[in-house]
C-alpha cells in the first residue's frame, strides 16, 4: 500500500470513505492477532505487528451531506464508535466531551494525534463511487436527509464492550448464544466499530440485506472477509487503502 501526506489528499475524501487504523497499544494487538486467527495467515506473529492489521474503523462525514449545525462546511469529520478524551488520543468529541460509543470527532485533530503516538498508522479506502450512484442516482438531496437520519439516530449509542459479541465475530461458535448474552447484558443496541460502519453501509443499500453487521471486523473491509456474502459476509466496496503520514 502506497504511503501519502495527509495534507496532499485531505480535500480529496468524501463522505462514506472508510477511515482505516492501526494501534499500537495491547487491544489493538489483540485485535489483530484474532482477525489474523480468522484469516489463517501462515505467520500469526508477523501479523500482529504487520502495519496492515487494521483494528478501528469509522468513515468520513462533512457538512456537504449531513446537515448538522454542529459541522464546520470547511473541515471533515470522522464517524466512529470509539474512546475519546485523555483515556485515548485526547481528542474530544463534537460537542467537547469524552465519551465511549458512537460520536463525531474532527479528522484532522485525529490523524495528527493517532500518527504522533509510535506503532500507529491511518489509512484511506474510498468508497466505490459508482456503486454509490447506482443505489443512489443523482438524488444528493435523497442521500443527505438518509445519511444525516442515520448519524442523528446512532450518535450517542455506547460502544460495544460484551465480550461475547466481540468474539463473536471472529468465532463462529459464540455466535449461537450472542442474542441471549447480549438480551442478558442489555447491550443488543450497543456498537463497536465496524459493526457501526457496517450498519451505516447496510442502511444506505450499499451492502445487501443479508450482511449481519455484527460478524464485521476491520479487516472485512478490503477483502479479507470470511464469511460469504449469501452467508451475511459482505462484498467489497472501497478501494485498496492508502497510508497517510502528518509529515
Amino acid at each position: 500500500m502506497k504511503e501519502v501526506l495527509y495534507k496532499e489528499i485531505k480535500d480529496t475524501l468524501k463522505d462514506l470513505d472508510l477511515v482505516l487504523f492501526r494501534g499500537g497499544e495491547f487491544v489493538s494487538n489483540a485485535i489483530a492477532w484474532l482477525e489474523a486467527f480468522a484469516i489463517h495467515r501462515p505467520n500469526i506473529t508477523d501479523y500482529v505487528i504487520a502495519p496492515d492489521a487494521f483494528t478501528h474503523c469509522g468513515i468520513v462525514l462533512s457538512r456537504e451531506l449531513v446537515d448538522d449545525d454542529r459541522l464546520d462546511p470547511d473541515k471533515l469529520y470522522i464517524f466512529e464508535s470509539t474512546m475519546s478524551g485523555p483515556l485515548n488520543d485526547n481528542v474530544l468529541n463534537i460537542d467537547g466531551k469524552a465519551f465511549l460509543g458512537v460520536q463525531i470527532r474532527e479528522l484532522d485533530s485525529v490523524v495528527t494525534e493517532y500518527n504522533a503516538s509510535p506503532g500507529t498508522r491511518v489509512a484511506f479506502a474510498r468508497l466505490n463511487r459508482r456503486l454509490l450512484h447506482d443505489v443512489w442516482g443523482d438524488s444528493q438531496e435523497t442521500l443527505s436527509t438518509q445519511l444525516t437520519d442515520l448519524v442523528h439516530r446512532y450518535e450517542g449509542v455506547r460502544y460495544d464492550a460484551n465480550p461475547i459479541s466481540l468474539i463473536s465475530t471472529i468465532f463462529n461458535l459464540f455466535r449461537i448464544c450472542r442474542r441471549v448474552a447480549e438480551n442478558l447484558a442489555g447491550t443488543e443496541d450497543w456498537l463497536f466499530c465496524s459493526e457501526l460502519v457496517a450498519v451505516i453501509y447496510k442502511a444506505l443499500g450499499l451492502f445487501p440485506a443479508s450482511v449481519e453487521p455484527k460478524n464485521v471486523v476491520p479487516m472485512d473491509f478490503i477483502g479479507y472477509e470470511q464469511d460469504c456474502v449469501c452467508e451475511s459476509g459482505i462484498p467489497v466496496i472501497v478501494n485498496e487503502p492508502f497510508y497517510v503520514i502528518t509529515s
